[in-house]
């Protein structure tokens, strides 16, 4: 983990955070929660995205609809394609995607927006 110091804006490697506050960095020095003005991991994406890759489909879609909130548009448009067809299944609204459709220019059948007697 690492800290970025508020006074200097140095980044520090802290080798332990205590719930007191403090935190003791590699160097063997300790800082106070005053001391800090961010926390953050240091995050190996290309790992993370090799990671990812190795996953099956379905874990893929799990993982994806799990943690949405933590993706972009332009991540989840990167991936979504790929499994297009089973998002629109589980958005389970059809009226929704035929009007999508129908607002770019598609002529869509087979789906009713009325009832007939």
């Amino acid at each position: 983990m690492k800290a970025k110091l508020r006074e200097t804006g140095e980044v520090v490697e802290l080798r332990q955070y205590y719930c007191d506050g403090t935190a003791k960095g590699v160097n063997g020095e300790y800082y106070h929660q005053g001391d800090i003005s961010e926390l953050f991991e240091d995050i190996d994406y290309k790992r993370l995205e090799y990671e990812f890759n190795q996953l099956g489909r379905t874990e893929k879609c799990e993982f994806i609809s799990q943690h949405i909130e933590l993706a972009s548009s332009k991540a989840i448009a990167k991936y979504v394609k790929e499994y297009l067809f089973d998002v629109l299944k589980d958005v389970g609204d059809d009226e929704y995607i035929a009007t999508y459709l129908r607002n770019k220019g598609y002529k869509v059948e087979g789906i009713s927006t009325t009832t007939q007697n």
